[in-house]
């Protein structure tokens, strides 16, 4: 059983080139929100063909399995052993391996209560990272908030988010989340709702919305602004330059509002928001 009213950040290992560098952002992350840190690693059955007098079969090669379980392990310690000493003090870092694809063995994890937020990493080549039928089956399925972070990010305290909002009532949901697992940091958030009338009512729904996200919030650092859309070809670029602008740190957004998420996971975002920001993407879901 994890220790009582600790966070559990779990790492989806994937490239051994860049493990270094996402261990090195996740461990002083999990260190400023007062969690553990999981390294998970996990690997799809490795079939070998037999041969008997009965036909031709496959079985798992339990082998194979071990040598690349022993492989990853030794590659953890290796890192965790360069982390600050303090950090290595603080987190309590565990290397975790299973048999599975990773959205099932990601979706009992969290069914078990073993996980609070998801680290993947992103594309180091500037290729598309949600390209990976893996990252965008995670974010589809898994119930639990997933931070995007492109190799050698240097990590940063995750006091100012910008949130792009839509203001609707589910970004409120969203928002309670953001607030409960950044509560360490209790960081300023800026809910930014991009538009193309930024009139005189739409000011005074968004002032609404702000008022009545912090009621429901219960946190008082939580500001809205308008973003006059002012012809760009995505919608990104413009919310990627505005979070370079406020100087945030991150860009929260919620799965299910379909007026961000599939613009912000556009193929050309990647330029915007990796190339260009280099920021981290945290997902949430709806309630």
């Amino acid at each position: 059983m994890r220790e009582m009213m600790k966070k559990n950040l779990v790492f989806l290992l994937d490239e051994q080139e860049y493990a270094a560098s996402m261990i090195r952002y996740a461990a002083p992350l999990a260190m400023d929100l007062g969690a553990n840190l999981t390294v998970l690693h996990t690997q799809l059955p490795v079939t070998v063909g037999m041969h008997g007098s009965i036909g031709t079969s496959t079985v798992v090669d339990p082998g194979h399995l071990e040598k690349e379980k022993r492989s990853m392990q030794e590659l953890v310690h290796g890192i965790v052993g360069t982390l600050d000493p303090k950090t290595r003090a603080v987190v309590e870092i565990e290397f975790h391996s299973e048999v599975g694809a990773a959205v099932e063995v990601l979706s009992t994890m969290v069914t078990e209560k073993r996980v609070d937020m998801i680290l993947l990493q992103g594309q180091a080549d500037k290729n598309y990272w949600v390209q990976k039928p893996v990252a965008m089956a995670i974010i589809r399925e898994v119930e639990c908030p997933v931070c995007i972070v492109e190799p050698d990010t240097t990590y940063k305290p995750l006091n100012k988010i910008v949130y792009a909002s839509d203001l609707n009532k589910e970004d409120i949901t969203a928002m309670q989340q953001l607030v409960r697992l950044t509560a360490p940091f209790a960081p300023e958030i800026l809910a930014v709702h991009v538009t193309t009338d930024a009139t005189f009512e739409e000011r005074i729904k968004a002032e609404g919305f702000a008022e009545e996200t912090r009621k429901q919030v219960g946190y008082e650092n939580v500001h809205v602004t308008l973003l006059a859309d002012q012809g760009y070809s995505y919608i990104t670029d413009l919310l990627s330059n505005e979070a370079e602008r406020l100087n945030a740190v991150m860009i929260a957004v919620l799965k299910e509002n379909l007026n961000f998420f599939e613009r912000i996971f556009h193929k050309s975002f990647t330029a915007s928001l990796i190339e260009t920001a280099r920021l981290p993407v945290m997902v949430f879901r709806g309630s």
